[in-house]
């Protein structure tokens, strides 16, 4: 056992390697890993700006489609409220045609009571 020996270094680079696949640097790039790093990271800038570009594209469509629901919405309410409107001006028609009635309906009567009392009148004179 004396004659064993562990390379401890190693060990935790493959443990390391092992946990984070993008800790390791590939066995052709080993003599000089900073020049690795630096092409990887300008890998990763390119992905990130590409996928960047697409979510962009993404939100100005979701920004559209909220755009025409707003619209479409604005077209319902402003049926719903012509709607109502146009509700309101029947209702408002029909009492309108009720109180007319309802002062035709008194005049008429005023008329009738005029035509009794003009008609007794008449009597008691015809009596006198």
């Amino acid at each position: 056992m004396a004659g064993m020996k562990f390379d401890l270094g190693s060990i935790v680079k493959n443990v390391k390697n092992a946990i984070d696949p993008e800790a390791s640097v590939p066995i052709d790039s080993e003599a000089n890993p900073l020049a690795y790093r630096v092409f990887r990271l300008n890998q990763l800038v390119k992905e990130v700006k590409a996928e960047q570009e697409a979510i962009a594209e993404k939100f100005a469509n979701i920004e559209t489609n909220l755009t025409e629901v707003v619209a479409e919405l604005k077209i319902v309410a402003d049926a719903k409220e012509a709607e109502i409107a146009n509700e309101k001006s029947k209702q408002d028609e029909g009492q309108s045609d009720s109180a007319a009635k309802a002062e035709e309906h008194i005049a008429e009567s005023k008329e009738a009571v005029k035509e009794e009392v003009n008609e007794d009148k008449g009597k008691e004179e015809d009596k006198k």
